[in-house]
């Protein structure tokens, strides 16, 4: 009966697995906190076969700056290219592991709804416009559990990035940090 019992657990609590396992893609949901206001993140990675993860994403950036006591929104809307290395795993199943990493950004700055004057009188310097720029940051992803046999495997992810952009009228941006959950769709 021990044995019978034994079997059993072994089979349906089995939780063991490779945190990333390669060739396998990943969706990841984040949001997060940013200096000015707060943003969300939207991503597809592609774990490959050297411990590197590529990333293309989307992000929301809502923010508010004041100008004379006045609140300017202006809102990003990006999309990134990134590629993350492992640096470090603490485990040898690589559940817990550190990344760094950086890419390419590309968006869309809408300072003020694109009105040139805001609620005073005043006219705005600054104007809505494509922006480009670089990335870099550093992540931590630990495994948490998986849905079915082999299947669905959840990680939950930490991340601080730097967003720097050449052209932006409001300047370069503040870190980024991040939170949310990853897992494979195939």
């Amino acid at each position: 009966m021990r044995k019978k019992w034994s079997l059993i657990i072994m089979l349906f609590l089995n939780t063991s697995l490779y945190a990333q396992r390669e060739g396998e893609y990943y969706l990841g949901i984040m949001g997060g906190y940013e200096k000015n206001g707060y943003l969300l993140d939207i991503h597809l990675e592609y774990n490959n076969y050297s411990d590197g993860i590529f990333k293309i994403g989307a992000m929301f950036q809502p923010e508010e700056y004041k100008f004379l006591e006045k609140k300017i929104p202006v809102k990003l809307y990006l999309g990134q290219l990134n590629y993350s290395q492992k640096l470090i795993s603490l485990d040898y199943e690589d559940k817990y592991v550190f990344r760094y990493g950086g890419g390419l950004t590309i968006g869309w700055e809408d300072v003020n709804s694109g009105k040139k004057y805001i609620s005073s009188g005043y006219e705005l310097t600054q104007k809505s416009k494509i922006l480009y720029g670089i990335n870099a940051g550093v992540e931590f992803e630990s495994y948490l559990f998986n849905f079915g046999h082999m299947t669905s495997e959840v990680f939950l992810t930490l991340q601080i990035n730097y967003n720097y952009f050449f052209n932006s009228d409001i300047g370069s941006r503040q870190p980024t940090f991040k939170t949310g959950f990853k897992f494979n769709i195939f």
